[in-house]
């Protein structure tokens, strides 16, 4: 089973190769022959991706860091997503611990989902570092950034909200400073609340604060 999410087009999203489809299937002399179906299916396929849109399932896996297991996620449809890309080498990332444990107490009807997207940090070292924080909610391993380029997460923290329909409704920071502390604006706090009043939200979009995701 497969949901849309609108996100930014990149590298992750393999084009070239379904631009490739694409011209053989109209340069062929033939390619009326391959069937109504598929030819329907692979143009299908190409205007989603050419629209903004990009097919991912509808669950993660990968290892969770609190406990050392593979695990795997699904996305619930009756619920919305908050996801959180984190770093143990970001200063900016710890200061957020608290502040998202926090969130998820208060909005237990949400989903939330973290990511450690770092491709130099071994997952020994990652699991030592997690390990010295109590930490309410998931935090999968992310070392080849499969993740951070699905979403094209820029920095750490990054945040996304995802709806029940499977679409981005905000991304960017969770508050204007680097530690929440010391915030005197929370735009992630705030969007939840709209949402659990059933509001649309005020913010779609937030610059991220914090340290970039080397790639």
């Amino acid at each position: 089973m497969f949901v849309f999410m609108r996100v930014q087009q990149s590298a992750a999203l393999a084009e070239p190769s379904l631009f490739a489809i694409c011209r053989f299937l109209f340069l062929r002399r033939n390619f009326m022959n391959l069937g109504k179906s598929l030819f329907k299916s692979a143009l299908l396929f190409f205007l989603i991706l050419n629209s903004g849109y990009a097919a991912y399932r509808n669950d993660f896996q990968g290892i969770d860091l609190r406990e050392g297991k593979s695990k795997s996620i699904k996305i619930d449809s009756k619920k919305y997503t908050i996801l959180y890309f984190l770093s143990s080498s970001c200063p900016c990332s710890q200061a957020h611990f608290t502040h998202l444990n926090q969130l998820q107490q208060k909005y237990p009807q949400f989903s939330f989902i973290g990511f450690h997207s770092h491709k130099a940090i071994p997952k020994e070292k990652a699991m030592d570092y997690f390990s010295q924080f109590e930490i309410n909610f998931p935090i999968l391993l992310d070392k080849s950034l499969k993740f951070a380029n699905q979403f094209s997460a820029l920095k750490t923290p990054h945040i996304f909200v995802v709806d029940k329909r499977g679409e981005i409704i905000y991304q960017g920071a969770a508050t204007n400073s680097r530690n929440p502390e010391k915030a005197d604006k929370f735009y992630l706090q705030e969007v939840l609340g709209d949402l659990a009043q059933d509001l649309k939200p005020r913010y779609t979009n937030k610059k991220s604060i914090g340290c970039y995701i080397q790639r």
